[in-house]
């Protein structure tokens, strides 16, 4: 028992540098981003009558602040050491490219394909959640 709870410690609190446990941990920041920006877009959407393509804007980037914040003190083990300016600009051009690559695929599957926004959004999730790991693990968190 107690190999399992020092096991556990390790995945889930202990600082990592190991890839395979921050990928982990951000598998649980994704589904906790991904709540937050599924759950803005169907209520701007399907409740406010807002375009989807404002909504999921907005959206994706109330999930990618989530998502920043549990990587910072979650994730990854260490912290950006740029000037204290630099994360951001980094986050936010991150940020710019995964929402261009969220807009294009849910535009795609739901203006061309015919899909129901929210089917969209899960697939465009997927792709956006692998971009953004990769990126702030290389250029942010480095």
């Amino acid at each position: 028992m107690t190999n399992v709870l020092s096991a556990l410690k390790k995945i889930l609190y202990t600082p990592s540098s190991n890839v395979f446990i921050q990928l982990f941990r951000n598998f649980f920041v994704g589904i906790a981003a991904f709540i937050v920006d599924f759950t803005l877009q169907y209520v701007l959407v399907d409740l406010c009558g807002m375009h989807y393509l404002i909504a999921q804007a907005i959206s994706h980037v109330t999930g990618g602040l989530v998502n920043y914040l549990m990587s910072l003190f979650w994730v990854f083990d260490k912290k950006p050491q740029k000037r204290v300016y630099m994360p951001f600009i980094y986050f936010s051009i991150i940020g710019a490219v995964g929402l261009g690559i969220n807009t294009f695929i849910i535009w795609l599957f739901t203006s061309i394909i015919g899909w129901y926004h929210m089917y969209s959004k899960i697939i465009a999730t997927i792709v956006v959640f692998l971009f953004n790991f990769f990126a702030r693990k290389y250029l942010l968190f480095k």
